[in-house]
């Protein structure tokens, strides 16, 4: 085993990996301008591209902030005038809720007084008529009032 080792060793030496000869500086050479065309051609205008662009999208940002800004501005005056037509609506609410209870205040006053005014009516009319039905029934009361008094003496027979 150790006899194969050294074989294989010995061959490995034996055989070079890469042959340095004059066909890698010919890659070497052949890498280098292909990689100074390509520069030239495609990554710097890509890059001058790409600048442009950015440039041109800075003035879009710079109107996109002015926009916010502007937006921003606009809400909050939206917002306090909603406020304010906020408050108004309730002063009026409430202008219109006193009006509403002083009416009703009012109507009930008036009715109020004009119950009084037909209970006290009424209990003279009432009273009224209670003493025109006494006056009407005072002769036939004392009718009533003799004849019964005759029967109750008739019926005890005179006792008293």
């Amino acid at each position: 085993m150790l006899d194969n080792a050294r074989a294989l060793g010995e061959t490995l030496l034996g055989a070079r990996l890469v042959d340095l000869d004059w066909s890698i500086a010919f890659m070497l050479g052949l890498f280098l301008v292909f990689a100074f065309l390509l520069t030239k051609l495609i990554t710097r205008p890509m890059m001058q591209s790409q600048e442009q662009r950015y440039a041109s999208m800075e003035g879009a940002r710079d109107a996109a902030a002015q926009a916010e800004i502007v937006a921003a501005e606009t809400q909050l005056a939206y917002e306090k005038q909603h406020t304010v037509a906020r408050q108004s609506a309730v002063e009026v609410r409430d202008q219109i809720r006193e009006a509403a209870v002083a009416t009703a205040r009012t109507t009930v006053e008036k009715v109020r007084a004009e119950v009084t005014a037909e209970v006290a009516s009424s209990n003279d009319e009432l009273a009224a008529a209670a003493a025109k039905a006494r006056a009407e029934m005072k002769p036939h009361v004392e009718q009533l009032a003799t004849a019964l008094s005759v029967k109750l003496v008739k019926q005890t027979g005179g006792k008293a």
